[in-house]
């Protein structure tokens, strides 16, 4: 697999009347999809938006944070207003609105997310942190498929 275009792919993606963006079901708007998968994985510093945790590019999936709608209706695939998570996440949200979603206890999108249940230890820490970083006990090293490198240290500043 190549590096992915820097610029969106013209002719992959439709916009609707009120500025909506939907990467059609085309192999070039699959490649457009990917991209902005890539894009918005690197923005978000390689990290889920429902949990927080490190996520390995090939394990992201195009978070929707508004719902979708019935059948597809309210679908927008702009990158300014989605993110990456991992798939169980995704999974478990389904067409929940991102806000709505993000009530769940921390630790409970975190074991969604994971597919495991954390360790009572793990929940201690997280209770006293309050961030999800602080789960974290070892930097973790990613490289993207196009190179980049993406580090993984907890914040331990929060």
């Amino acid at each position: 697999m190549g590096r992915p275009p820097q610029r969106p792919i013209e002719g992959a993606f439709s916009v609707m009347p009120d500025g909506r963006e939907i990467c059609s079901k085309t192999p070039v708007g699959r490649r457009e999809y990917n991209r902005r998968i890539v894009v918005m994985w690197k923005r978000d510093g390689c990290r889920c938006c429902l949990c927080g945790q490190p996520i390995n590019l090939c394990d992201a999936t195009f978070e929707h944070k508004e719902s979708r709608g019935m059948n597809g209706s309210k679908r927008d695939d702009r990158i300014e207003f989605n993110g990456v998570s991992h798939w169980n996440g995704n999974m478990a949200k389904g067409s929940m609105h991102i806000d709505n979603y993000l009530e769940k206890p921390l630790f409970e999108r975190i074991q969604l997310c994971l597919g495991r249940a954390i360790s009572e230890a793990e929940k201690k820490s997280l209770s006293q942190s309050g961030s999800p970083d602080q789960m974290q006990s070892l930097s973790i090293h990613q490289t993207s498929e196009d190179g980049d490198e993406c580090e993984f240290q907890p914040d331990m500043s929060s």
